[in-house]
């Protein structure tokens, strides 16, 4: 269930990354259709909330490559242990 959370926020992410990209680019050539009265600032805010959501999955993807690349212990066996030494006074 987890991995499957993992990759549905992600591809949301991205997706939601685009949309407001394309609106920032229709906003930014002056589309008289929109409804918004100023629409660089529009289209300035549009390319600055992509941004942001473009930084998230790369968090996310260097988190996931981190947490892969650590050494798993699976057994007792594979845990290293500590001797203790006994003092002989």
């Amino acid at each position: 269930m987890g991995q499957f959370c993992k990759v549905y926020c992600l591809l949301i992410n991205l997706v939601g990354a685009c949309y407001l990209f394309g609106f920032g680019l229709v906003l930014s050539s002056g589309y008289e259709y929109s409804k918004i009265d100023d629409k660089e600032s529009g289209a300035l805010n549009c390319f600055i909330a992509s941004g942001i959501y473009c930084v998230y999955p790369v968090i996310f993807i260097i988190l996931y490559i981190r947490y892969r690349c650590r050494p798993k212990y699976n057994s007792p066996e594979d845990i290293p242990l500590i001797e203790m030494k006994k003092d002989s006074s």
